[in-house]
């Protein structure tokens, strides 16, 4: 069977194995982002929506509430555990295998835009997404979540790409 669509990130636990708790921040001015999308930080430390060109080391985490149009200064929260693990689609998923991500170096990009996020295998520029692991079950069929196009796998950001990560 043919895995669904499931666009953005959902906590799944802590590093630890804790429950996911967002923090609360601010967003920038006129952000559009959706529970799910990643986010990350501007020069002033308010928070934007991230894009597949977002350099190393300001991706912040995974938003946990959304709004339409910001005003600055608007609240935001975000799941912002660098060791938090997501569960998140990959475009072809037997292309990215926890051991093809064992290197900080060797990581994929984000790819889409506000409400439809996944990670993209095919890139490797911005090194944001570590594999951690296969997802047994599709979140929306119930299935098996089969090896191939839309797989879900579990992701953590890569501490190199993180705002609170280790600096390389």
């Amino acid at each position: 069977m043919a895995n669904t669509y499931v666009y953005g990130f959902k906590p799944v636990m802590k590093g630890m194995g804790d429950d996911p708790t967002p923090r609360k921040y601010q967003l920038a001015v006129t952000q559009t982002i959706k529970i799910g999308d990643v986010v990350a930080l501007d020069s002033a430390g308010q928070v934007t929506i991230a894009t597949a060109t977002t350099a190393k080391g300001l991706y912040l985490g995974v938003a946990a509430s959304a709004c339409a149009v910001s005003v600055a200064g608007d609240p935001i929260y975000v799941w912002d555990d660098p060791n938090m693990i997501f569960e998140g689609m990959v475009a072809i998923g037997a292309l990215a295998d926890c051991y093809t991500t064992r290197s900080a170096a060797a990581c994929f990009d984000l790819a889409g835009t506000t409400g439809v996020m996944y990670v993209n295998q095919a890139g490797n520029t911005y090194d944001v997404f570590k594999c951690i692991g296969e997802c047994a079950k599709d979140p929306l069929s119930g299935a098996n979540s089969a090896v191939g196009a839309y797989q879900m796998k579990y992701w953590k950001i890569n501490s190199t790409a993180h705002a609170y990560g280790t600096v390389a």
